[in-house]
């Protein structure tokens, strides 16, 4: 259910695909350092495009080092870190170990239990830092499996509990500007939940696993117009936030990036017809 919300690299400048770097590879470092090293397998492009939007809006101060990692071991990578990033790693943490358990209800999958079982302690941690929180994130998931577990499924329903999460958790401070995090996170749910069924629908209907699309009677190719009225109310909501920093990098996530997944699976689509 995660990893839509990426940037379109190929229109980002270099300075811009640093940034990111920068970002996403301060969330992984920030999950090392608070919950240990498998901790870090669970960063996401969503929360890393979540991250990006609060510390554009709030703009706390930003702790930068350079660390030595992965494919850029010799180079090395700017890394970023500050409350923030404390916040998002948190949360990345609390939906994960959700994921991973909706996943081994559904399908059984041993890596998403073993991976549950690794983030128990993390988890637990969490959950005693930020209860409300978590509190609200376990409500929504446990409502959102019963649902997907009846028989005549209502995607609307899980789609919007899933909103509501979003919106939850992205509204971070009681302030001015929490209503508008609230519409942006709960539009974001809804399409990230929707964009989910669309990508998993030749597998979910192989495998006779319920499906919202296939609960919608409607076919992934056209599901576009619905995934982008889902989307609007984020969009707006986003450019009524004051946000300077980072601004172009956000909207190439927000309007191009976040549809990549679904524009490479219509291509291929399309492919298979005119062969």
């Amino acid at each position: 259910m995660f990893g839509y919300v990426r940037p379109a690299m190929d229109s980002l400048t270099e300075e811009e695909k640093q940034r990111y770097q920068s970002v996403y590879c301060g969330l992984c470092r920030t999950l090392g350092k608070r919950y240990g090293i498998a901790a870090r397998l669970s960063v996401t492009y969503d929360m890393t495009f979540f991250a990006l939007l609060l510390l554009s809006l709030y703009e706390p101060e930003e702790e930068q080092y350079c660390i030595h990692c992965g494919k850029q071991f010799w180079k090395g990578n700017n890394v970023v870190s500050c409350c923030m990033i404390d916040y998002t790693a948190d949360m990345t943490i609390a939906l994960m170990y959700h994921k991973c358990r909706d996943d081994w209800q559904d399908e059984h999958k041993l890596t998403s239990r073993g991976y549950q079982f690794l983030l128990e302690r993390a988890y637990g941690q969490v959950k005693g830092q930020w209860p409300r929180e978590v509190a609200q994130i376990e409500q929504c998931m446990y409502t959102i499996a019963a649902l997907e577990e009846m028989e005549q499924e209502v995607p609307e329903k899980a789609a919007n509990l899933f909103g509501v999460l979003l919106g939850e958790l992205l509204a971070v401070q009681n302030d001015y500007w929490e209503q508008s995090l609230k519409v942006l996170g709960e539009s974001m749910g809804k399409f990230i939940y929707m964009m989910d069924a669309v990508l998993d629908y030749e597998e979910d209907c192989r495998k006779g696993l319920p499906n919202p699309v296939a609960a919608l009677e409607m076919k992934p190719a056209d599901m576009k117009p619905v995934l982008m009225m889902l989307l609007a109310p984020a969009s707006d909501a986003f450019e009524r936030l004051p946000l300077v920093q980072d601004i172009s990098l956000l909207r190439n996530i927000l309007y191009s990036g976040v549809w990549q997944s679904y524009n490479q699976m219509t291509a291929k689509q399309e492919e298979v017809l005119h062969d």
